[in-house]
């Protein structure tokens, strides 16, 4: 499968049950500015599906067990933002890219609460997040 875009890893511990949404802390800058995701296009060229790419670079402290992942066109993001690729020592992942100059509450309104929208790494396969999914975190 083709990957359109840009991908942010999503762990289930940010997952509100009561109000059945991502909390903000799902898509926001980290604390060395910018917001954290993987190059699509990137992983394709590397010829390995996504779930193989992230259970490469990502421990499951950061990527949760299993992984969940947006994937979404650059497109979304506010005009005059930019996606910079990220050198960063502690992250070994040649895919990974920092969304800039996204201010905190920006990226909260883009954040889907629909769940249909985001994937999850099961037996090495990407499928459709369900609710149920969620519970194990």
């Amino acid at each position: 499968m083709a990957l359109a875009g840009l991908i942010r890893l999503i762990h289930g511990k940010h997952y509100d049950k009561r109000r059945k949404r991502f909390t903000s802390l799902a898509f926001k800058n980290s604390e060395g500015g910018g917001i954290s995701v993987i190059l699509g296009d990137c992983v394709d060229a590397s010829r390995r599906s996504i779930c193989q790419h992230i259970r490469t670079y990502y421990p499951a402290r950061i990527a949760g067990e299993p992984p969940i992942y947006w994937e979404f066109p650059q497109s979304i993001l506010p005009a005059e933002k930019c996606v910079e690729p990220h050198i960063d020592p502690a992250i070994t992942d040649p895919c990974h890219a920092n969304i800039e100059r996204v201010c905190d509450s920006q990226a909260k309104q883009l954040l889907p609460r629909d769940l249909a929208i985001y994937q999850i790494c099961v037996n090495g396969k990407s499928r459709g997040l369900t609710e149920a999914d969620l519970f194990q975190y």
